[in-house]
């Protein structure tokens, strides 16, 4: 997702602020009924709403969105140059759409 303009706020158990401009990726899947959510961002920046407090995701930054972890949920970092085959038709798709 590429947020241009105002940011959406996406809920995915969690509420999830997103930042004016970014790149962002939701991977959503099923485990045992249950619904998880992965955030990834690549820029831009995210806000995740925790019980108690909000993550603040930038650049790099990736989280598992499951209130099952409550505030435990950990944070991860990534290399935002490594992409996969999925991650460079979504970025040529939206070029092509705003450009």
């Amino acid at each position: 997702m590429i947020t241009g303009g105002i940011g959406p706020a996406v809920i995915c158990q969690e509420t999830v602020h997103l930042s004016d401009a970014g790149v962002f990726r939701f991977n959503v899947h099923r485990v045992l009924g249950d619904d998880f959510c992965k955030l990834k961002v690549y820029g831009g920046a995210a806000g995740a709403q925790m019980p108690s407090f909000v993550w603040v995701l930038t650049p790099g930054k990736t989280i598992d969105l499951n209130r099952t972890c409550g505030d435990h949920t950990p944070r991860e970092t990534f290399r935002t140059a490594d992409v996969g085959c999925f991650d460079l038709w979504s970025r040529q798709r939206s070029e092509t759409a705003i450009g």
